[in-house]
C-alpha cells in the first residue's frame, strides 16, 4: 500500500515537473519571438532612409510670448537674435527655424493636413495638395537636406519675407513632370489664421510665390508613409501667434 502511494506520488510529481518544464519552454519561445520582432523593428527604423542626417540633431522650443507693442518686423529681429544666441553656444554648428517638429513629423506639429494650392496658369481637374512649412534657409543645412535644382533663399530674402518657395522632389514628380519647375508660381491659403491653436499665419498669405529651388525628399508624413509633396517658404512669414508660445528650432551639434 505504501509502495503504491509512493509510486502514485512520484508519477504525479513527474507529470507536474514535465508540465512546468513545458510551460517554461513555451514562455521562453514566446519571449524570444517578441525579442526577435522588436529587434527586427529596431533594425527597420535604424536603417530607414529619412532623407536627412539625424545624427547630433536636436529640437527645442524657446518661450516666445505675443507682445501687442511689437510689430512683425520687431518680432523678426527678436527671433533672429534668439537664433544667433543659440548658434553661439559652444558645440552648436547650425540652427534652423521651422514651423513644426523635425521630420518625419507633419508640419504644424502633426495637427495640419495637406493644404490645397494653385499653380499659376494651370486648371487641374482635381485639387492639388502639399504640406506647407515655414523654415529658415539654415534649416536645410542643419538637417543636411540636399539641394537638387536651383537655389535656396538667402538670409536677406528670409529677413524681407520675399515671395519665394522651395519644393521637394515628390512635389515635382506629382505635379510638374516634364515641365520646367524653376520660375513657376504657386499660391495657397493655408497660411491664413483659421482659429486653431496651431494655425500658421502669414501676411498676404494669398500672394503668388516663385519656386526657386527643388530639394531632396525627407519623410514629412510619418515613418511608414512615403514623402508627401512639400512646399517650403521663408520663416520670416511665421507669426508669433502660430508658434503657440514657443519658437521651434532645430540645431546640429558637434557631439551627441
Amino acid at each position: 500500500m505504501i509502495q503504491s502511494r509512493t509510486r502514485t506520488f512520484t508519477q504525479s510529481s513527474g507529470r507536474s515537473l514535465n508540465l512546468l518544464i513545458t510551460a517554461q519552454i513555451t514562455l521562453t519561445c514566446i519571449l524570444l519571438s517578441v525579442a526577435a520582432a522588436a529587434f527586427a523593428g529596431f533594425r527597420h527604423l535604424t536603417s530607414m532612409k529619412l532623407g536627412y542626417d539625424p545624427h547630433n540633431v536636436g529640437f527645442i522650443g524657446l518661450p516666445l510670448k505675443p507682445n501687442p507693442t511689437k510689430n512683425h518686423q520687431a518680432y523678426a529681429r527678436y527671433i533672429e537674435q534668439l537664433t544667433n544666441t543659440v548658434a553661439s553656444v559652444q558645440g552648436v554648428i547650425s540652427v534652423g527655424i521651422l514651423s513644426s517638429g523635425i521630420p518625419p513629423s507633419q508640419p504644424f506639429g502633426g495637427l495640419g493636413l495637406p493644404a490645397s494650392f494653385d499653380i499659376f496658369g494651370q486648371k487641374p481637374s482635381e485639387p492639388l495638395h502639399a504640406l506647407v512649412q515655414l523654415v529658415s534657409p539654415a534649416y536645410f543645412d542643419t538637417l543636411r537636406i540636399s539641394l537638387l535644382q536651383g537655389r535656396l533663399w538667402t538670409p536677406d530674402e528670409n529677413r524681407r519675407g520675399d515671395f519665394v518657395a522651395v519644393v521637394n522632389q515628390t512635389f515635382v514628380d506629382r505635379y510638374m513632370t516634364g515641365r520646367a519647375v524653376l520660375g513657376q508660381q504657386v499660391r495657397t491659403d493655408a497660411l491664413k489664421n483659421d482659429g486653431r491653436p496651431a494655425s500658421i499665419t502669414s501676411p498676404e498669405s494669398d500672394g503668388w510665390r516663385q519656386i526657386i529651388g527643388v530639394v531632396a525628399d525627407s519623410r514629412n508624413d510619418g515613418l511608414e508613409r512615403p514623402a508627401a509633396p512639400g512646399d517650403l517658404r521663408p520663416s520670416h512669414r511665421l507669426h508669433v501667434e502660430s508658434c503657440t508660445d514657443l519658437l521651434p528650432l532645430d540645431h546640429r551639434t558637434t557631439k551627441p
